[in-house]
């Protein structure tokens, strides 16, 4: 009983990290430059589709997608946050008064397609200002990208 309690005690402490052998993991590295993003009036989002042969039914059905976003690329305070992202920004408006506003950076995915949406709180076409860098990863028994 007591190796029992202190096997599942000690079990539950700190990291679990678990190897499975025949785990694939695919990385996708997509950069959207500013002039590639649509405006979609019903959606109030600016909107980019990536196609992901690579995920397919069966990855999207029995595997694991994880989309994130790299926040300040290419400089020392670079990071990559896990989508949804949501940020709040100052900015001054015309009449010179200032203000924040938040911006969602999100995605959907489909089998063959991952979808890209930036959309601002105030949910009006304000243009994109900068290139967005993401990164996909599938994730899944190596059986499943056959």
């Amino acid at each position: 009983m007591i190796a029992v309690f202190c096997v599942i005690g000690l079990s539950s402490c700190g990291d679990d990290v678990t190897n499975y052998v025949g785990t694939q993991l695919v990385n996708k590295y997509i950069t959207v430059e500013v002039e590639n993003w649509t405006w979609d009036e019903d959606l109030e989002s600016y909107v980019y589709s990536y196609n992901v042969p690579e995920l397919t039914s069966k990855v999207y059905d029995d595997g694991a997608v994880v989309a994130s976003v790299f926040v300040d690329p290419g400089t020392t305070s670079e990071r990559m946050e896990l989508l949804p992202f949501l940020f709040t920004y100052w900015t001054q408006y015309d009449d010179q008064t200032w203000g924040t506003y938040t911006e969602n950076i999100n995605c959907s995915i489909q089998p063959g397609v991952v979808t890209f949406y930036i959309q601002a709180s105030d949910r009006l076409d304000g243009g994109v200002k900068n290139d967005y860098q993401f990164k996909v990863s599938l994730i899944g028994d190596e059986s499943l990208f056959h």
